[in-house]
């Protein structure tokens, strides 16, 4: 297969994702799942998704819908507001990052 076709550039643009604001967002998701003392697969069955899929979601691979976020919220029971402050950092915040 040509790792180069077009398809195959599409499935790494699509599909593949090197965010930081995924991987902070992922790493949230991960905390809060196992405070909860839930395994990947008990938490993806109470938010009916694949344990494959958490499991990318968790290290950031994965560029998640609202309506994926909604599910992942209520099964842990928390707000979208409590996994997502600070996503992206603030501009005002990396501007003074940047400058130091």
């Amino acid at each position: 297969m040509d790792f180069d076709s077009p398809f195959s550039r599409w499935w790494r643009v699509s599909f593949s994702h090197d965010d930081p604001a995924l991987a902070k967002l992922g790493g949230r998701i991960r905390s809060a799942r196992k405070k909860l003392g839930w395994s990947q697969e008990q938490f993806a069955d109470e938010a009916g998704l694949d344990r494959s899929y958490v499991g990318a979601i968790e290290r950031g691979q994965r560029n998640i819908s609202f309506l994926i976020l909604c599910k992942i919220v209520e099964a842990l029971n928390c707000d979208v507001a409590a996994l997502t402050k600070s996503i992206p950092a603030p501009a005002a915040k990396v501007e003074a990052t940047r400058k130091a």
